[in-house]
């Protein structure tokens, strides 16, 4: 068992530099596979003000 956590650990940190935000993160991922093509629904209505109850 010890031998297993050693080899965990020791590819968890001799990983190259992780990325420094969530959005490269998720780019990096998705660049890999070649990209997600994805379909944007058409708007029926002009979006609405945000009412914060003022």
């Amino acid at each position: 068992m010890e031998a297993e956590v050693r080899a965990i650990l020791d590819e968890v940190l001799n990983r190259p530099e992780q990325p420094q935000d969530l959005g490269r993160g998720i780019l990096e991922i998705f660049s890999r596979i070649g990209g997600v093509e994805l379909e944007l629904p058409s708007r029926k209505s002009r979006p609405r003000a945000a009412d914060f109850g003022e």
